[in-house]
């Protein structure tokens, strides 16, 4: 029984000495993790009080290089019409009553009419006399009675209405193969008595251009007209 009773008691003692070594290592454990944080704290505290005052801010850095362009963006609205701008001067009337003309014909075309200005008109004709010649003609007819010419081909203080076609500038019996030739430029005048009055200048050109088909016999009109 006295053997019963040590084998008894052993195993509690047994239990309590395996316990005590499983706790030494985890005390161990713990004691140097403390004395580690310990030590830390200490340098800290150390590197604290070496560690002098901040000292002032350095200069600023140079700029770095310029990036990329971006993508260009889209297009944008239109802005607001701009203010009216101020009206200018009112310019000098120009002389709308002036007209410039030049006709060029062979012989036998239609007649071609340069002015109509009532009671006046005035018609350019280039007419075939014949074989070798022809004539280039400038001529005025009036619709009203006791008008006024004075003209390169003469004056006619009475032009009216039964006078028909009074010739302003003519060149007659033009030899075909005659060399180019043209008359001085003359002034004229027509006159009506309701107030219409017709001021002009002319000249008449022959054998001055080729037409195609027909290189001869041609009827060149130039000068201007100026109405009231």
């Amino acid at each position: 029984m006295l053997t019963r009773s040590i084998r008894r008691g052993r195993w509690p003692l047994m239990a309590a000495l395996v316990a005590l070594i499983i706790s030494i290592p985890a005390l161990a454990v713990a004691q140097r993790s403390s004395s580690r944080a310990t030590a830390a704290a200490k340098a800290k505290k150390k590197q604290a009080t070496l560690r002098g005052p901040r000292g002032p801010r350095g200069p600023r850095g140079i700029h770095g290089l310029q990036g990329f362009a971006g993508a260009p963006g889209k297009n944008g609205t239109p802005g607001p019409t701009g203010p009216t701008g101020v009206k200018g001067d009112k310019g000098e009337t120009g002389d709308q009553k002036t007209k410039v003309f030049n006709v060029a014909m062979t012989a036998g075309d239609a007649d071609v009419v340069v002015l109509n200005y009532p009671p006046f008109a005035i018609t350019a004709r280039c007419t075939d006399s014949g074989p070798g010649t022809f004539s280039a003609r400038l001529f005025a007819t009036t619709s009203t009675n006791d008008s006024y010419l004075a003209a390169p081909a003469g004056n006619l203080p009475d032009f009216d209405t039964t006078t028909g076609q009074a010739t302003i500038g003519i060149a007659t019996d033009v030899l075909t193969a005659s060399s180019p030739t043209t008359t001085p430029l003359g002034a004229f005048f027509l006159s009506a008595l309701p107030g219409g009055a017709v001021t002009g200048q002319l000249s008449i050109g022959t054998n001055v251009y080729a037409t195609p088909g027909s290189p001869a016999k041609s009827c060149l009109f130039t000068g201007t007209t100026t109405t009231t």
